[in-house]
């Protein structure tokens, strides 16, 4: 409460003054900020065109934005070094450019905070662009990422991500392009957007009443609030980590199942639909990305191709078509298959015939096959399930390896989603 009083404090203090409008030019060597050379970051960045972009209308000054936009990006995380996008982003792009530069100092917390390795010194992005159309703010380009990173705590495994989609509205100045606006679909994304449209709300404002030092200075009182909160919300989580590692035996489920749960099956289906470069959804099932995300609907597969069966009774888990059908009989799907709240509710709350599992365990104290859930405002908001534990030197837990949609990740570090509040499901098999 104290903090939004500060925050409103602030902004009617900024309300109350007039900021001077910048004339209609991209920012110039003498006003852009100071920006860490990207050569200057031992790391290094491949960047792929996975088509002849050209062919639909790319020129390769758009493309050089956006390559840039990607080399900037992924060598930021590479040694948690918060490189600024400003110069080249157009000069009244103060919302798009604050979002970027807070998702850089939001992640690379995340990173710092974690306590081992997550750095890298290499990494491929590859984009294939889907079209382009001309608006009346400029070029909107539509395109999709994939990339292939090998970071430094698991070093021999390489952790892929594809089927990212972006939108750059791109302008033109002198023969050069700046970025308009950004948009992209993914969790990171959501999270900082979410978060400053709702600090907006809570304090009655609008983005068209605010200046544009306004928008620089609430965005950068929202980066430090997220970038502090990120200490808090993993302190707990490290200690369970300490925890286990300290000694493992006390965290032995006592939970059983009359039937075994098989957790190669199950991780062998997650990597046969999954793709390291595309999109890839088992046609045997509706695909629900478009629909607010295809992440629980994917781990269900998995839990069924592990042996674990549908449950038509009490509280359901099934798939049978893709109509919501809660009451019975093997038509439709249940919430539980596909929302991941409605999942862990029935996890919760199961008794009798089905999924027997472990809601109350330590974070760190899973295995392969198991599900963990990332949070957001006490609802869990993605599913993923655990494909590797990851060991230090000493042999202690550092992080698991997961898969997933709605993007398709293989073998990706959990503790780079963005979140930073987590939930363990131990899978210990099926009764019936």
């Amino acid at each position: 409460m104290k903090k939004h009083i500060l925050f409103l404090f602030v902004l009617i203090v900024l309300l109350s003054s007039c900021s001077a409008q910048q004339n209609g030019l991209p920012r110039t060597k003498d006003t852009e900020p100071t920006v860490k050379d990207t050569n200057d970051v031992g790391v290094n960045v491949e960047f792929v065109n996975n088509n002849s972009y050209s062919d639909i209308g790319i020129t390769n000054p758009m493309n050089n934005v956006i390559k840039e936009y990607f080399v900037r990006y992924f060598s930021a995380f590479g040694d948690f070094t918060d490189i600024l996008f400003d110069d080249i982003y157009y000069f009244d792009t103060e919302y798009e450019r604050g979002i970027i530069n807070t998702m850089v100092a939001y992640q690379n917390k995340i990173r710092r905070d974690m306590s081992f390795d997550l750095g890298y010194d290499y990494a491929t992005v590859g984009v294939t662009y889907r079209s382009i159309t001309e608006t009346e703010k400029g070029y909107d380009v539509y395109l999709v990422q994939n990339d292939a990173v090998n970071y430094n705590f698991a070093s021999d495994i390489t952790s892929y991500t594809s089927d990212v989609e972006h939108h750059f509205i791109l302008k033109e100045i002198s023969g050069e392009y700046y970025i308009v606006e950004h948009s992209e679909i993914s969790g990171v994304y959501e999270l900082i957007t979410e978060k400053y449209d709702s600090y907006l709300r809570d304090n009655n404002l609008t983005l068209s009443v605010l200046t544009p030092s306004q928008i620089t200075k609430t965005l950068d009182d929202l980066k430090d609030m997220l970038v502090n909160n990120v200490t808090t919300d993993l302190e707990g989580y490290l200690q369970q980590r300490a925890d286990f590692n300290d000694d493992p035996t006390k965290f032995t489920s006592s939970v059983t199942a009359q039937n075994p749960y098989n957790a190669e099956e199950a991780l062998k289906y997650s990597y046969e639909w999954v793709s390291k470069t595309d999109h890839k959804r088992n046609p045997a099932f509706t695909a629900y990305d478009e629909y607010g995300g295809n992440c629980n609907n994917f781990t269900s597969q998995c839990l069924l191709a592990g042996g674990i069966p549908m449950d038509l009774q009490g509280k359901q888990w099934k798939w049978y078509g893709e109509d919501i059908n809660n009451g019975g009989g093997m038509t439709g799907r249940s919430s539980s298959w596909a929302a991941c709240e409605y999942f862990y509710e029935y996890c919760r709350d199961n008794a009798g015939y089905g999924l027997v599992c472990d809601i109350s365990e330590n974070l760190y104290s899973g295995r392969p096959g198991d599900i963990v859930q990332y949070i957001s405002d006490g609802i869990s908001v993605h599913s993923v399930i655990i494909t590797k534990v990851i060991y230090d030197e000493k042999g202690n837990v550092v992080d698991y390896l997961v898969n997933s949609n709605t993007t398709d990740k293989i073998d990706s570090p959990m503790s780079l989603y963005g979140y930073t509040n987590f939930r363990l499901i131990k899978i210990l098999g099926y009764n019936g």
